[in-house]
């Protein structure tokens, strides 16, 4: 059973941002469950503790039934209350911001996601890895030099 001080589950409906995001994780020392939907989460939300849960906020319909990640959110607390839960969307600003921090424990970040800034919000959410820090070149998603 993988330590549930660095278990993160990662709720993302698109595969590359999905497969990106554990490999980035899984890189830098956390144990990473990914869900590509509702159903997917609850799954592992009750297979498993996690101490944290990375989680697009605009979801695509299961079964005709629109879910966001505000609702993947309460799910998760109503199994792990203290869990910590970063939010990710394209579209975000002051409101979507505001509303996560008044989750306590909880956070906001516009996608593209920045490594390094992904790396200090979980540290800042109490997130800690079970690695050393790597460098963020070391995580394999720097650009090439045009």
């Amino acid at each position: 059973m993988p330590d549930a001080r660095t278990a993160i589950l990662v709720v993302e409906d698109e595969l590359h941002s999905r497969e990106g995001l554990r490999d980035l994780l899984e890189g830098r020392g956390y144990h990473v469950e990914t869900a590509a939907d509702m159903p997917q989460a609850i799954r592992h939300v009750n297979a498993q503790r996690f101490a944290g849960a990375i989680i697009d906020l605009r979801l695509e319909p299961v079964h005709a039934v629109t879910v966001t990640g505000w609702d993947i959110a309460d799910i998760c607390r109503a199994r792990t209350p203290d869990i910590a839960v970063l939010f990710v969307s394209a579209q975000g600003g002051a409101e979507v911001e505001d509303r996560a921090e008044r989750l306590g424990r909880a956070a906001f970040l516009e996608k593209p996601i920045d490594p390094a800034r992904l790396t200090a919000t979980l540290v800042r959410l109490g997130l800690r890895s079970r690695a050393p820090e790597l460098p963020v070149a070391a995580s394999g998603l720097t650009r090439n030099a045009q």
